[in-house]
Order: structure tokens, then sequence, then C-alpha cells
């Protein structure tokens, strides 16, 4: 039974939900809906994004729609690990640098929500510590 529980465990926090070249240089958030996400366009968020190292992916019926990645990638390796529920309509998922699932919600997702989750994060908060850069 213990063998059971930690197979499930380790399957909630697979690192191979993102490509590989991704993995402690990017955190990703990743969207599947039809919300407006016109918020994550403005080039007025640019450098939040950068300072905080998060790409963002917007998919619409399996198919990549808006992206501040310029790279093109394989849609199949962001979205066959989120069991996302054909249900749901919108649904975002928040990757970390290690590649482990962070966070996650349904609607579409506002970057002030999204960049408080970060922000929290232990290894933000050494990112941004004065004195360490």
């Amino acid at each position: 039974m213990n063998w059971l529980i930690a197979f499930v465990f380790m399957s909630l926090f697979q690192k191979d939900c993102v490509p590989e070249d991704l993995l402690w240089k990017h955190r990703i958030l990743i969207y599947t809906g039809e919300g407006d996400f016109s918020a994550w366009l403005s080039e007025d968020l640019a450098k939040d994004l950068t300072t905080r190292k998060l790409l963002y992916f917007q998919f619409r019926e399996y198919k990549l729609r808006n992206s501040n990645f310029k790279e093109p990638i394989q849609s199949v390796a962001f979205l066959r690990k989120l069991e996302l529920d054909p249900t749901v309509k919108e649904k975002w998922v928040l990757i970390g640098l290690d590649g482990g699932i962070k966070n996650s919600g349904i609607g579409t997702p506002t970057p002030a929500a999204i960049f408080r989750i970060i922000d929290a994060m232990p290894m933000r908060q050494f990112e941004i510590r004065p004195g360490d850069k």
C-alpha cells in the first residue's frame, strides 16, 4: 500500500510536463481556454515577466494561440501531463523553475494574481533578496 501512495505522490509532481531545456530557466504559465487573455499581451508586462522568468502559453482547442516565448514548441509536451478535463473550459497551471506544478486554477488567470503566487515562492524570495545581486 505504501508503494501506491508513493507512486501517486510522485505522479503529482512529475517534472516532465515541460521540455527539458526550459527547466531551471523559466517559470511557465499554461492557460487553456477562450477567456480574455489580453492582459497578458500588454507590452507593459514585459519587465515583470522577465524579472520573474515567466513564460506564458495560451492554448485553445489544443493549439497554441499566444505566448511570449518566441521559439517553436511541441504543444503535446505541455498539455499531456496536465490531465485536462474536457468539461472545464478554462484552466491554468503554474509550473516552477524545477518543472513541478506549483499552483493551478479554473478561469482566466490575471497577471497580478500569478505574480503574487510567484513572489511568495521560496526560490523567488531568494532571487529578490537584497544584497545578493
